[in-house]
């Protein structure tokens, strides 16, 4: 950090004592979490409150204060908290599916640490029993949670076994997420190129026809393929996600942004895939949120 811990936690009860939400966002984006998380434990131990608290007391509540809240706490207590509401009562498949693949190995593990001491129960098992086993995302998302992934050093059999399993006139659940459950994202580039290559076909293009008549299947296999890609390519692709209804998905925006942010400048990039972030942000989401999700994510408005 540049400037001192005290000085940006001055800079930080300024702007939120001014009610300048863009300015408690720009600094949030200045930061990693761990960062963040240092001057939040300065901020309380400095004026007595939690940023939090600070935060809920000064503005004007909705997503948009929630959003501004979370961008200050521990991001493994915040994924737990996620997960736990996603598997509580009527399943949020959307969120279970973003959670789980959004994740990177050691911040998986260190979620489940805080979840289980929380909620004094496995994680992993709690999402497995909440989802069940006999749909191919949920198979896939079960052998995804164990994050136990080996190279194969068999590239091009690994091809000719996917476009099999992809082609077989009954889709074999349990092979399939085997499959993407267990590669690693080194050698799934080099399968997802060569298969590209070889069929014409990209595979996330080529997983439509057998996972066509259940969305959730569709939805989740296409972000195992782009998370084996790197987290900020399936951000991009989330994020894009979350732009395509008229009035944005918000919920989306707002587990992308607070899990996701750090990387912006790679899902930046990334997203030029799809477009303008900046101006599909502005399209899509409201006066109040728009602007904050841009400084957030370093856009600009196009």
């Amino acid at each position: 950090m540049t400037s001192t811990v005290a000085q940006i936690c001055s800079d930080l009860k300024g702007a939120i004592d001014k009610k300048d939400e863009l300015r408690i966002a720009f600094i949030a984006s200045e930061y990693s979490s761990p960062s963040r998380l240092k001057i939040a434990q300065s901020y309380e131990a400095t004026y007595k409150t939690p940023i939090a608290d600070a935060i809920k007391k000064s503005l004007k509540g909705g997503p948009a204060e929630d959003l501004l809240v979370n961008m200050w706490v521990s991001r493994h207590e915040h994924r737990a908290e996620l997960i736990n509401k996603a598997i509580g009562g009527s399943n949020d498949e959307e969120a279970i599916r973003e959670l789980v693949f959004l994740c990177n190995p050691e911040d998986w593990h260190e979620t489940a640490s805080v979840y289980n001491q929380k909620y004094q129960k496995i994680m992993q098992d709690a999402v497995t029993k909440a989802i069940g086993s006999k749909s191919h995302w949920a198979k896939l998302v079960t052998g995804w949670m164990e994050h136990k992934r080996e190279d194969r050093g068999s590239v091009d059999n690994d091809v000719k076994y996917l476009k099999e399993l992809i082609d077989a006139p009954v889709t074999d659940g349990d092979a399939l997420a085997r499959f993407f459950a267990n590669t690693t994202p080194d050698e799934y580039t080099q399968i997802a190129d060569k298969f590209c290559e070889e069929y014409n076909l990209s595979v996330d293009q080529a997983l439509v026809r057998p996972l066509k008549e259940n969305e959730d299947d569709l939805e989740a296999y296409a972000a195992a393929h782009f998370a084996l890609h790197g987290l900020p390519v399936l951000a991009a692709q989330l994020i894009n996600k979350a732009c395509r209804p008229k009035n944005g998905n918000e919920r989306s925006i707002c587990r992308i942004t607070t899990l996701m942010v750090d990387q912006c400048l790679a899902a930046k990039y990334a997203y030029k895939l799809y477009g303008d972030m900046g101006a599909d942000l502005s399209r899509c989401f409201d006066e109040r949120m728009a602007p904050i999700l841009r400084t957030l994510w370093r856009v600009t408005d196009a």
